[in-house]
């Protein structure tokens, strides 16, 4: 008989920078979440549509490909799954309201930051698992994923790196504080 896998929270990340797709889809794969990634609204509105009930996390920025934006997206995504937690990130003010209960993180946000929420959506309530991956554009066709030793490395420099910015922060501050001084 085959062991059986523990039921994973399932995330939708809609980003249309591939860069930061990875990396969010790194951080919540290694945080034990099933990913479903896509560039746009129009693609990700169709995930929801389909498994929005199974979903426990939704981020996404609200400038993205297409014409429908993140802000848009997070309504519809709280209308079909009420419980949803949804994060919408960007770089500029919002102009839009955000629907009840949903967060806005101002870009840059800091790679903790992600795994804090994953483990906040996933100590509300583990939603059944997406068993299959959904084909969003954003991979090319025949282009393969990356090996997950591989993406355990690179999570594990990214957050090397981070922990080297926040030192590298902190030093510059004391010294500055000491030149105050």
């Amino acid at each position: 008989m085959g062991q059986s896998r523990p039921l994973r929270a399932t995330a939708l990340i809609v980003e249309d920078d591939p860069m930061q797709r990875e990396m969010i889809c790194l951080l919540l794969e290694e945080s034990d979440y099933n990913v479903i990634q896509c560039e746009s609204a129009e693609a990700a509105e169709l995930v929801v549509e389909k498994v929005g009930g199974c979903l426990s996390l939704l981020m996404t920025d609200v400038n993205l490909a297409g014409s429908m934006n993140g802000v848009e997206l997070a309504h519809i995504a709280k209308e079909r799954n009420p419980s949803l937690d949804i994060v919408v990130t960007s770089g500029r003010p919002l102009k839009q309201p955000l629907p009840e209960g949903a967060k806005f993180w101002p870009k840059p946000w800091a790679a903790l930051d992600v795994l804090r929420e994953a483990q906040a959506a996933q100590s509300i309530g583990i939603a059944p698992a997406v068993l299959l991956r959904v084909c969003c554009p954003c991979r090319a066709p025949g282009q393969s994923e990356t090996p997950p030793g591989l993406r355990r490395l690179l999570l594990l420099g990214l957050l090397g790196l981070f922990r080297l910015f926040r030192l590298l922060r902190f030093l510059s501050h004391s010294i500055l504080s000491g030149l105050m001084d």
